[in-house]
């Protein structure tokens, strides 16, 4: 058990966690996150894609092993900061109020100062000195008739290592809140409809929102070489019928909402409607069909229905054609790829009809990125925390001095040592002016 402890209390465990976390990014940032495995057999093959998904590398930051880092590294923070806080504390507290002369001349950094005036002179002004340089001052009772006191200031410096381990557990925990708690996905919506279904990268799941987000309009502006310039989605959020928020979102201005945020990401075009012409071929007759996109049509005089199930803007290098079932009612559906640019074609055939496209209707659809994360305030919160526990830690010291006055013959002598947790040179400048100034006093009184 005390192995455990002091392996979790180890230094050197946090350096290999560290560099670890550090290396395994590198993957998570060279390897594209959230593909289509497809993509990922193009790029880097089928044995390839194999390895990434055994790693889970195609949502890295959200696999097992990942989390399972960070929260070693979590219980790693927390049984340092235990084991090397009481240490803290005891430094910290004035444990031996001693004032001794002996104790004082041991010390790296100390002076005598030399007096004509009495004990109770001389120490009254250094003691206001004293007061004026230091916030907080511990007087010492001497039993030999001497005077003592042990000043100090910036002892809760000591405590900023602290802060930091505190700040990075903040950051990990926001960081696995987001993980557990959290979803990263897609949303697709098609121009004047409505969605409430997100599929997340990675594992592919679909979560249903408890509001449904609708795209009221979208626009897209392009330059002159045909790339788009700008594009522009007017959501709206509903719930219970009702609209509780609206916003016309582009790139990196999203919309939130409920603590869920949704980023313009990209657009498409979706088929709306087709316009066809169905020729029997027993009779001859024509009849003229709007299928709506999948959407179930009767067809006019017969006991046929058609659906418009799919589109292709390019079919096998044959251009657009649309997916099309027909059936009849308790009876297995059946269907065909429908060139819209043979009306000729041999193959446009469905049931007992020859079928022709007149017109194909097409609407923009707007690619969301809904993106929760309860963890990410708690990540801000932790980030602010270690930017200014850094600061702390690294511009502030815990620095003491310790004064002694005693009775000569004639006059007096005042002894002074002092010590610092870090910035020994600077200390040294700030304890000579201090005794600089103790000088003056005596000498002016």
């Amino acid at each position: 058990m005390n192995k455990i402890y002091d392996l979790f209390a180890s230094i050197k465990l946090t350096v290999v966690l560290l560099l670890i976390l550090a290396a395994t990014s590198i993957f998570g940032t060279v390897i594209p996150q959230d593909w289509q495995p497809f993509q990922y057999q193009q790029h880097f093959g089928d044995f390839g894609y194999r390895v990434i998904q055994f790693f889970s590398l195609t949502d890295m930051y959200h696999s097992w092993w990942f989390q399972l880092l960070m929260s070693i590294l979590v219980v790693n923070l927390l049984v340092c900061t235990l084991k090397r806080l009481p240490k803290t504390m005891k430094v910290v507290k004035i444990s031996n109020p001693s004032v001794s002369r002996e104790r004082i001349q041991k010390m790296r950094i100390r002076d005598a100062i030399e007096s004509k005036l009495s004990l109770e002179k001389s120490w009254e002004a250094a003691l206001d000195v004293i007061r004026k340089a230091f916030p907080r001052i511990h007087l010492v009772k001497q039993d030999d008739g001497s005077k003592g006191v042990i000043a100090e200031k910036g002892r809760y410096s000591r405590f900023a290592v602290y802060a930091v381990h505190f700040s990075i557990l903040l950051i990990l925990a926001g960081a696995l809140i987001g993980s557990f708690t959290g979803f990263d996905g897609f949303m697709n919506i098609d121009e004047g409809t409505e969605n409430n279904i997100v599929i997340t990268f990675g594992k592919r799941k679909m979560i249903e929102l408890p509001f449904r987000v609708r795209c009221d309009k979208f626009t897209v502006t392009f330059y002159k070489t045909g790339q788009p310039k700008d594009y522009v989605s007017d959501l709206k959020v509903i719930k219970n019928g009702e609209v509780v928020k609206a916003k016309d979102i582009r790139v990196n201005d999203p919309l939130r909402y409920d603590g869920i945020s949704f980023f313009q990401s990209n657009y498409g075009v979706n088929l709306k409607s087709a316009k066809i012409k169905l020729v029997d071929h027993k009779t001859g007759r024509e009849i003229d069909v709007t299928l709506p996109y999948r959407q179930t049509v009767n067809i006019p005089g017969s006991d046929y229905q058609m659906q418009l199930v799919d589109f292709k803007e390019d079919f096998s290098g044959f251009g657009p054609a649309l997916g099309i079932m027909i059936f009849k009612k308790d009876s297995e559906p059946t269907g065909s790829w429908i060139l819209v640019n043979f009306p000729k074609f041999h193959g446009n055939l469905l049931g007992p009809y020859k079928v022709t496209v007149d017109s194909v209707e097409k609407r923009y659809y707007t690619g969301l990125q809904v993106k929760k994360d309860p963890g990410v305030w708690v990540v801000w919160v932790g980030c602010t925390l270690l930017m200014i526990a850094i600061a702390l830690t690294f511009y502030t010291s815990h620095r003491r001095v310790w004064v002694r006055a005693e009775a000569s013959n004639p006059g007096s002598v005042i002894y002074l040592s002092g010590n610092c947790s870090k910035h020994r040179s600077a200390f040294r400048k700030e304890f000579e002016m201090l005794v600089k100034e103790i000088k003056r006093q005596v000498s002016d009184s």
